[in-house]
């Protein structure tokens, strides 16, 4: 099935299988068998009660084992630990200190030269503060090459960056712009540092108006990004993403080792990726 927008679905169905529609009159159910083909005609609307989720690509709720095998939208993916407990909607993945969680196969072309990665997440800690090293790191996105696309509150990116931080197509990035070993999440999320909060992360190869590529986003509210020395590259970095698989794992896969330690325990719920820089988002 090839959408207007350029993706393909792909699969197999047994012949007794039906497609179920959602109508504005209301569900229809057509048997497999009698189908030979089908088209769908839409027409824009003004209506605040319609949302196009043609730009989805990935959409996983995590409330158990099985929407994680099969999520809402986008490829299979592989529980591998931790628990389901209640989340911001429905229930959450808790994600345990230095274990792989979770992982998903993104074939290539998946991830574009525009883009954008959400979701909501809650820190468990006692400790209100964090240090160096991913703490914790949220996920992490590898390609064949051992590139890693990421975010997580690893102080030093090697840059000597602070607050949120991580890297798009290798290229390191924080928030904070001074890094002095120890840092209050407080600073970064405030006074409800221990609460649900939404994170967003968006890149645009060709740039956003302000001349930026890369744009953070905490509870809706954008965050200052700054770089490396090698802002430069962020372009040609971005425009390459197509060619490559990448491995999605929370905080890592399990074929992969990262040199970053998650020691805190943390809650991710709602992960989303879409094909389209957004910058506007529900955080509620």
């Amino acid at each position: 099935m090839t959408l207007s927008d350029g993706s393909v679905l792909k699969g197999s169905l047994p012949a007794d299988a039906t497609i179920k529609l959602d109508t504005l009159l209301g569900p229809v159910r057509i048997p497999l068998s009698q189908v030979s083909s089908l088209a769908i005609a839409t027409e824009e609307t003004h209506s605040s009660l319609v949302t196009r989720h043609s730009s989805l690509l990935y959409h996983c709720t995590f409330d158990s084992a099985a929407a994680i095998e099969k999520p809402l939208a986008g490829p299979s993916g592989t529980f591998l630990g931790g628990s389901f407990v209640p989340g911001k909607k429905g229930n959450a993945l808790r994600v345990e200190k230095d274990a792989a969680a979770f992982e998903a196969a993104l074939p290539k072309g998946f991830l574009g030269p525009e883009g954008c990665i959400e979701f909501w997440a809650k820190i468990e800690s006692d400790d209100p503060r964090y240090v160096d090293g991913g703490d914790p790191l949220f996920f992490s996105l590898f390609d064949e090459r051992g590139a890693v696309t990421l975010l997580q509150f690893a102080a030093n990116n090697g840059f000597a960056r602070g607050g949120l931080g991580g890297a798009i197509a290798s290229w390191p990035f924080g928030t904070v712009a001074h890094w002095s070993g120890v840092m209050p999440y407080e600073d970064v999320l405030g006074p409800d540092w221990a609460g649900w909060h939404h994170y967003a992360m968006s890149w645009k190869a060709k740039g956003f108006g302000d001349g930026s590529f890369v744009k953070v986003f905490v509870d809706g509210k954008p965050q200052p990004v700054l770089g490396g020395v090698d802002d430069d590259k962020v372009p040609a970095r971005l425009a390459d993403l197509p060619n490559h698989d990448f491995l999605l794992g929370f905080p890592w896969g399990r074929t992969r080792v990262d040199n970053r330690n998650n020691r805190r325990p943390f809650l991710i719920d709602e992960f989303r990726i879409w094909n389209e820089a957004k910058t506007d988002f529900d955080a509620n």
